[in-house]
């Protein structure tokens, strides 16, 4: 009964969270909405081509309901990972405002990702950061729907130790990538509202002992070895930004209403 309810509330928290997320928001109030354009998702893709930017930006982390922490990992096919390249659909809808901020959504679908999962279950609080991750407990494939939401001011300040001269905005502008978002939203006149990640895949269970600074390119018996099980994997992950809480890498670490990881 314990985890019928634990369910049921995951399931009225999901759709709560999609049915909040088409409501309007109070940033764009006021602003009026004009024109709306229809965008290709490579108009996003170019710069963050995993959805929430390059690999090394793909880190997600989060618990389960048995204080498991894990660091969740998305890669297009490598050495790691035998067959085709993941598939993607989906669209960026661009919303120009009276003052010419203009307000951005992008929708990714994607199909067939690789996924790593890392058990970080240190003693104490969780610990996120890069030097242990946890040893690796599942390879597999993953489907996630990923949304992001932000507007983009008219004009921005640029940043001199990046080289970035200032500038002006209109329809069809270059999007940021997610380190700008991260690094220097103000300076790039970036604001951004929320982000949500909806994921479902499948995979192998792995031996125990392994860690990412085992791995060797050189030598393939350095690589992670399946323990002949199979596991599901769920990911739910939703925040809703403002001034005072930006965005932080990696993605769950705070922030995030939700930032839930369940292999089972």
């Amino acid at each position: 009964m314990k985890n019928s309810k634990k369910t049921q509330l995951l399931i009225v928290s999901v759709v709560g969270i999609l049915l909040f997320s088409f409501l309007p928001t109070v940033q764009g109030y006021g602003r009026r909405r004009t024109n709306i354009n229809i965008r290709p998702i490579e108009d996003w893709l170019d710069n963050n081509p995993y959805g929430a930017g390059a690999y090394y930006m793909t880190g997600y982390v989060g618990s389960d309901t048995n204080d498991h922490y894990y660091w969740t990992w998305f890669f297009a096919v490598t050495e790691l990972f035998e067959g085709e390249a993941f598939e993607y659909s989906g669209y960026v809808k661009e919303k120009v405002l009276l003052d010419g901020a203009i307000e951005i959504t992008v929708n990714l679908y994607v199909k067939d990702m690789a996924v790593e999962l890392y058990d970080n279950n240190a003693p104490g609080d969780p610990i996120w950061t890069f030097d242990y991750m946890g040893q690796i407990v599942f390879q597999g494939r993953i489907d996630y729907y990923f949304q992001i939401k932000f507007t983009l001011d008219a004009e921005y300040d640029g940043y001199a130790p990046f080289d970035i001269e200032p500038g002006t905005r209109e329809a069809g502008c270059a999007l940021p990538s997610s380190e700008a978002i991260i690094d220097i939203p103000e300076q790039m006149g970036i604001h951004l509202e929320s982000i949500l990640l909806i994921a479902t895949g499948e995979g192998n269970t792995l031996m125990p002992g392994w860690y990412w600074w085992m791995y060797d390119p050189e030598d393939p018996t350095t690589l992670p070895v399946p323990d002949g099980g199979t596991a599901k994997l769920f990911m739910f992950h939703y925040a809703h930004f403002g001034p005072d809480n930006p965005l932080v890498w990696p993605y769950g670490s705070s922030g995030f209403k939700f930032a839930i990881v369940n292999l089972y």
